[in-house]
């Protein structure tokens, strides 16, 4: 992920080569890890949805959760105009 903000630094042909080359090497690792990193992903949001619902009040996961919907919708937002304007720039 670091790679991805890195390559919004990019400002010759060179570094952007260099870029790429990090961003496929660290996409193209094995099958097999990603299927396990995704079960793992898969088990924790399994733990976290069964947890939260008996430690926290109705009142408090939904504002929570309105929260965190709100500030995602906001960042995706940020992130199309910056990506947009950014690619843009001189």
């Amino acid at each position: 992920m670091a790679f991805l903000f890195g390559f919004t630094q990019v400002t010759s042909a060179t570094q952007n080569l260099v870029m790429s080359c990090f961003i496929t090497a660290v996409q193209s690792q094995s099958f097999g890890f990603r299927v396990i990193e995704m079960l793992m992903v898969d088990i924790f949001y399994g733990a976290l949805y069964g947890t939260t619902s008996e430690l926290f009040p109705t009142g408090s996961r939904g504002t929570g959760y309105g929260l965190a919907v709100g500030l995602n919708r906001t960042g995706n937002i940020m992130a199309n105009i910056i990506g947009t304007y950014g690619m843009s720039a001189p």
